[in-house]
């Protein structure tokens, strides 16, 4: 009895010093202070985005990409991360106030801000590139859960995953898609490609270290390759276990770590196959097309797996190939190598017709749409 009051005391001690530090250590959000709104027309004046997921990708393109977007039809939007949360509660001026991928409910006192924003009768919109409810601890699906039923609304990358996320919470749910920034298109204008007429170049960029058996649905297509012509090389961004089975082209596979998103580009931009292979399950179809779409930015032709997202965008040896099997790799790949006017062509193709669809600039008049909507629905219930 006496250890079980002293583990409830230590808890509840460890949460006090928690608030504690939260507070005392509090800084200042990103505030947009230069942003002229006064050519703005529309309902939508005034954003804040907190950040809750901070890791350099998703949280550019699902903040940042739009952020910037947003600054240019004249909507001015403040960004919060952790420490600035806080002074959330001394703000009043928002539309709307967008979370992306949070999942800390009482440690940072959620509920306080949450009932704040709703007595000020802001919207609050739950935002996330990942079904953030499955293949989690109890406690963390829990508190995302508390999340969302005090959110006016849910926005995610894909169809299928409003799908999962309105049927799993009966909360409305928009597709706000993953995009390409200004910056990215402005890199991309300006480089000079530098490809080596001598070899063929297949690139797979992983991300992240969770991605072996995703890699699997494409290994004998690229061994295949490897194995078949001596002038291809496999290039790999990322973590990657490979197998034992590629020992005999080590001095053909080429490994980069992480970097810069923009560093990155330039140096993809070198390369001529990109590869997305996925395992076809629901996490997989929940994820957007940005490995697609940001090869396309650099005209090089991506052969991929069937998930919902890609086989929606994808016209079969067009602007891309779809493989389901080990054999469809291999012909993909084969007429990719062996067909240089194809690779060209596919290539453009897909610049033409994912760049202007996933570009921030044009993505941005859904985000809009979606917001005035949101916040609409809101005014109508006071």
């Amino acid at each position: 009895m006496l250890e079980r009051f002293k583990d409830k005391l230590h808890r509840v001690l460890h949460v006090a010093r928690t608030y504690t530090d939260f507070y005392r250590h509090a800084c200042p959000p990103i505030y947009d202070t230069d942003t002229d709104t006064s050519q703005n027309t529309g309902t939508i004046k005034n954003l804040a985005y907190y950040v809750g997921c901070e890791d350099g990708r998703s949280d550019r393109y699902r903040v940042y990409n739009l952020v910037s977007a947003l600054k240019e039809r004249g909507i001015r939007t403040d960004v919060y991360k952790l420490r600035s949360l806080p002074f959330l509660l001394k703000n009043t001026d928002y539309d709307v106030v967008v979370i992306f991928r949070e999942d800390r409910y009482r440690r940072i006192h959620m509920e306080k801000i949450l009932s704040t924003l709703k007595k000020r009768k802001i919207p609050v919109i739950y935002d996330t590139d990942d079904f953030t409810i499955e293949n989690k601890s109890l406690l963390t699906t829990k508190n995302i859960i508390k999340i969302i039923n005090r959110c006016a609304a849910i926005t995610v990358t894909t169809k299928f995953l409003a799908e999962l996320f309105e049927k799993s919470t009966g909360k409305t749910c928009y597709v706000i898609k993953n995009t390409i920034n200004e910056k990215q298109v402005y890199v991309a204008e300006k480089t000079t490609v530098k490809k080596d007429k001598g070899k063929i170049k297949i690139v797979y960029m992983s991300g992240t270290n969770t991605h072996n058996r995703d890699f699997e649905q494409a290994e004998e297509g690229v061994l295949y390759a490897l194995e078949k012509y001596p002038d291809v090389e496999f290039h790999i961004f990322g973590p990657l276990n490979l197998s034992w089975k590629f020992a005999p082209y080590e001095g053909r596979i080429f490994r980069y770590p992480y970097m810069d998103y923009l560093k990155l580009q330039v140096q993809v931009s070198e390369m001529d196959i990109n590869i997305a292979p996925l395992v076809l399950n629901d996490f997989n179809n929940s994820k957007s097309e940005l490995k697609i779409f940001e090869s396309a930015l650099l005209k090089i032709p991506t052969v991929c797996s069937p998930t919902e997202p890609y086989a929606e965008i994808i016209k079969n040896r067009e602007n891309g190939y779809i493989a389901s099997t080990p054999d469809e790799w291999k012909a993909a790949f084969k007429e990719l190598i062996e067909n240089e006017s194809k690779r060209l062509s596919v290539g453009e193709a897909a610049y033409r017709d994912f760049v202007p669809k996933f570009r921030a600039n044009e993505e941005i008049k859904n985000v809009i749409k979606i917001y005035e909507e949101i916040s609409a629905k809101r005014r109508n219930e006071r």
